[in-house]
């Protein structure tokens, strides 16, 4: 029986995944989309600094032309000519610092479109494992694609951990010195901080059987160990 309702529970968890990979296919095409939103919006920027660049260059003419004039004039002659000159300086000059302004704050506008509106922080996941091999091969899959990872020995240091950090996700081995895998779940599940927080056990072949136990008390899926990138990484998108 207990076979049975392990198969059952494996198809529904499957089922569960099925559906969690349609709405990250849905992620993606968003994404897409965002990135190609983006690459239009830069090369509008890209487009715009060019123009700019024909326009500045006449302004900038423009007024060297009159500081030429004002350089090479006779400085014999009344001074009222060199104030006329300055007089016809001094507008250019403005035209040209207003017109920077608001070129620079249309391009900042420009640039803010550009950018994605959020950036989805990825979450803690908390890795319990007696052994430090399994520990730094969790790690090393997970950190890559952005979680943050905090490890733990055993459970009395998981339990420890949880006092300075909220996973989101906690990977808890089964078979452990100081405090198993069974009673640390019972500790965990009795704490309000994580009564919402998935808990996949990390199983090796020959202790299969205690996730039946496992699983009355809250764990929501297991884990045969040693695991490889594809099955951990698929198990811990369907719960999160």
């Amino acid at each position: 029986m207990n076979r049975i309702r392990l198969s059952i529970t494996q198809m529904c968890d499957l089922l569960t995944s099925q559906d969690k990979v349609h709405f990250y296919e849905e992620d993606k095409k968003a994404i897409i989309n965002k990135l190609q939103y983006v690459s239009v919006q830069l090369h509008e920027v890209e487009t715009s600094i060019v123009d700019e660049q024909g326009v500045q260059h006449s302004l900038l003419n423009e007024l060297i032309n009159e500081i030429d004039k004002l350089c090479n004039g006779d400085m014999s002659k009344e001074s009222e000519k060199v104030q006329n000159h300055v007089a016809k300086i001094k507008p250019k000059v403005e035209n040209f610092k207003a017109h920077n302004q608001n070129y620079f704050n249309e391009i900042g506008t420009k640039v803010r479109a550009a950018a994605p509106s959020y950036k989805k922080k990825m979450p803690l996941v908390l890795v319990v494992d007696d052994q430090n091999v399994m520990l730094k091969i969790i790690t090393t899959i997970l950190k890559p694609k952005g979680f943050d990872v905090e490890v733990a020995i055993n459970g009395a240091a998981a339990i420890n951990k949880l006092k300075s950090c909220k996973p989101e996700l906690i990977l808890l081995d089964i078979d452990m010195p100081v405090m198993n895998g069974i009673q640390t779940l019972k500790n965990m599940k009795s704490m309000e901080q994580l009564e919402n927080v998935p808990i996949i056990m990390l199983t090796s072949i020959t202790d299969k059987e205690s996730f039946i136990e496992c699983r009355q008390l809250g764990a929501i899926d297991y884990i045969v160990k040693p695991t490889n990138a594809e099955t951990l990484l698929k198990k811990i998108f369907a719960v999160i």
